[in-house]
This record gives C-alpha cells, structure tokens and sequence, in this order.
C-alpha cells in the first residue's frame, strides 16, 4: 500500500496568484499595504479603498503600493 501525500498550496496562493489576506475574501491581491506601526499586507481593489477609508477615520497613515503584473 502506497502512502500519498498531498502538498497543501498556502492560503495566500491559488494558481500562482496571491490572494487578499483580509478575512473571508480570497480574491487575488492588487496591492500591498503597510500601517505606520509595522502591520503589512496585500489587499484586492476593494479592500484598498476600506483600508484608505479605516485610515482615515483612525487619523493614521497607510502606504499602498499596486503590485505588478509580473509582465
């Protein structure tokens, strides 16, 4: 009998793409963004306008950087 095992992919990858690490979304990341107390991250379109917006309204600054295409 032959043991099989299978490589599990990370959460953050699907089919060579990264994905948006805020909780429940998994769509593929559009952006990299870094809070001004260290916490970092990729986000998809949507998140990056929440993110901006929490920004905001806590007065504290994020830097988002689009990431690129890999072309």
């Amino acid at each position: 009998m032959q043991n099989h095992t299978i490589e599990a992919k990370p959460a953050a990858v699907r089919d060579g793409l990264q994905l948006c690490d805020r909780p429940g979304c998994g769509e593929p990341a559009t952006y990299a963004y870094s809070w001004e107390w260290g916490e970092n991250g990729l986000c998809c379109g949507k998140h990056h306008f929440e993110l901006n917006q929490a920004a905001g309204q806590l007065n504290r600054t994020i830097q988002c950087t689009a990431l690129s295409a890999g072309i």
